[in-house]
C-alpha cells in the first residue's frame, strides 16, 4: 500500500507550473515527487521525462524509488520497463528517464513532453536544463540539497507565464516533513545539530558546504576604511562571455572584491558614431580612474590598446605554464570578502567547482572553464608582485569613487 508524507502533500499542493523543492536529507523530496508522477502517469495520458546528472544517479535514485513505488503499489515493475530506451510505459503514459552528463549544450532540444522531473540539479547546468524547461508543455518539478545557491534560484524566478504572472515557486522540505524517515538517518541527522551540515541537510536552507567548492567566501557591506587597494583585475569576453573588471583591496590577510563590470556585447575599441558601447566608453560612465593599475588578459592586445589610448593604466597579465593551478592556490591563500552588489562574483564563486571521480572524491582540477570575474581576480594576485607599491594614501584616494 502506498504511504503519503508530509512533504508529498506539501509538493503536490503546489500551484505554480514550475515546482521548486529545496530540501534536506532524509525529507523524502525525491519519492514524493515520483509517486506524484506515478500517479499522473496512471491517470491520462503522459510523456514525462525524469532527468539527472548520470546514469549511476539515475539507477541508485529515480529508477529505485520507481521500483519501490511499484512495490507498494502491488505491481510489476519489470512489466512496464523497458531497459534499452530506459523508459516505464504506465497505461498509455511513458516515463523516460535521461542523464544528462557530458551531453551537448542543445540536449533536450528533439522533443517535447508534458511533464518533466530534473532531480539533483546540482549535477548540470541550466545550459542543458533551459532545453528541457523550454520544451516542456505542463508541470516541471526541480529538487536539490542546497548546499550552495543553484541556478533555480538566479535563473527560475526570471521566467513568466503569458500573463506576466511568475512561472515558479519555491517550497522547503526536511526530515521533519517525512514521517517515513528510518530510524537511523533521524539519529545520524540529529547527531549534527549545531554544525554548517546541518544548516544544509537538516534544515534545508542554502549554505556553502560542498567540499568541491573551489572558493569560499564570506559577504560584507563594504571595504574597511583601512584596506589598502591594489591592483584590479580585467577579463575580455565575446558575447554572450562578459568583459569584466573587479577592483581589490587588502587588509592582513583579508581580500575584499568589488565587482565593477560583468557586461556582454561590448566594443573592443571605441570607433566615433558606432551605435553600441565600447569597453572604454563604460569604464568611463563608471568613473574609473584611469591612473590605477589595472592587470587584464594578455590575449586582449586590441582591448589593451585602446584602453591605453584613452589614457588607462592597463597592462597584460604575464602567463606561466601552470598559471591557473597557481593563481588558484594564491586566491585561496586569503580570506575573502566579497562585498554587497557583487551578484556575478558571488554567483560564479557559488558554482565554480572541482571535478569528483565516481566515489565522490575532489580531484583538485576545475570542473569548468574560469568564470569571468574570477578570472579577474587571479590576474590581478598572479601579478601583485610586479604591481606592488600601492599606497595606503593612493587607495584612500581611489576608495572614495567606489559605490559602496
Amino acid at each position: 500500500m502506498m504511504r503519503f508524507t508530509t512533504t508529498f502533500n506539501k509538493i503536490a499542493s503546489m500551484e505554480s507550473r514550475i515546482k521548486i523543492v529545496q530540501g534536506s536529507m532524509s525529507a523524502g523530496k525525491n519519492y514524493a515527487i515520483a509517486q506524484i508522477l506515478f500517479i499522473k502517469a496512471l491517470k491520462s495520458k503522459l510523456v514525462i521525462t525524469v532527468a539527472t546528472g548520470s546514469y549511476e544517479d539515475l539507477k541508485d535514485g529515480a529508477i529505485l524509488d520507481f521500483k519501490n513505488i511499484y512495490a507498494d503499489a502491488g505491481r510489476s515493475f519489470d512489466d512496464d520497463w523497458h531497459p534499452q530506451d530506459k523508459e516505464l510505459h504506465i497505461n498509455q503514459s511513458v516515463i523516460q528517464f535521461r542523464y544528462l552528463k557530458d551531453w551537448k549544450p542543445d540536449a533536450g532540444k528533439s522533443k517535447r513532453r508534458d511533464i518533466l522531473y530534473l532531480n539533483e540539479i546540482t549535477r548540470f547546468s541550466y545550459t542543458v536544463a533551459s532545453h528541457y524547461i523550454s520544451r516542456t508543455k505542463g508541470e516541471i518539478f526541480i529538487d536539490f540539497n542546497p548546499d550552495r545557491k543553484t541556478w533555480a534560484h538566479t535563473k527560475l524566478p526570471e521566467l513568466k507565464e503569458e500573463d506576466g504572472t511568475p512561472s515558479s515557486s519555491l517550497i522547503v522540505v526536511t526530515y521533519q516533513d517525512n514521517e517515513l524517515i528510518p530510524a537511523g538517518e533521524l539519529a545520524y541527522i540529529l547527531s549534527k545539530r549545531g554544525t554548517e551540515w546541518y544548516r544544509v541537510y537538516g534544515e534545508g536552507k542554502i549554505g556553502v558546504y560542498s567540499e568541491s567548492q573551489i572558493y569560499r567566501y564570506t559577504t560584507i557591506d563594504k571595504v574597511p576604511e583601512d584596506a589598502v587597494q591594489i591592483p584590479s583585475g580585467m577579463d575580455f569576453g565575446k558575447s554572450p562571455a562578459c568583459t569584466a573588471l573587479v577592483e581589490l583591496y587588502l587588509k592582513d590577510n583579508r581580500l575584499y572584491v568589488v565587482e565593477r563590470l560583468c557586461e556582454n556585447n561590448l566594443m573592443p575599441e571605441k570607433i566615433f558614431g558606432a551605435t553600441r558601447l565600447a569597453i572604454v566608453d563604460r569604464l568611463n560612465a563608471l568613473n574609473i580612474d584611469k591612473g590605477h593599475i589595472i592587470v587584464a588578459d594578455s590575449a586582449g592586445k586590441t582591448e589593451i590598446m585602446d584602453l591605453r589610448r584613452h589614457g588607462y593604466n592597463i597592462r597584460g597579465v604575464h602567463k606561466k605554464k601552470n598559471g591557473q593551478a597557481d593563481g588558484i592556490a594564491r586566491v585561496q591563500s586569503y580570506d575573502i570578502y566579497v562585498v554587497d552588489g557583487s551578484p556575478n562574483v558571488t554567483d560564479q564563486m557559488d558554482n565554480w567547482l572541482f571535478k569528483e571521480d565516481g566515489n565522490g572524491k575532489v580531484i583538485p582540477e576545475p570542473s569548468s572553464h574560469e568564470p569571468d570575474t574570477l578570472v579577474c581576480i587571479r590576474y590581478a594576485l598572479t601579478n601583485k608582485n610586479k604591481t606592488a607599491g600601492i599606497t595606503p594614501e593612493e587607495a584612500q584616494r581611489w576608495r572614495s569613487k567606489l559605490p559602496i
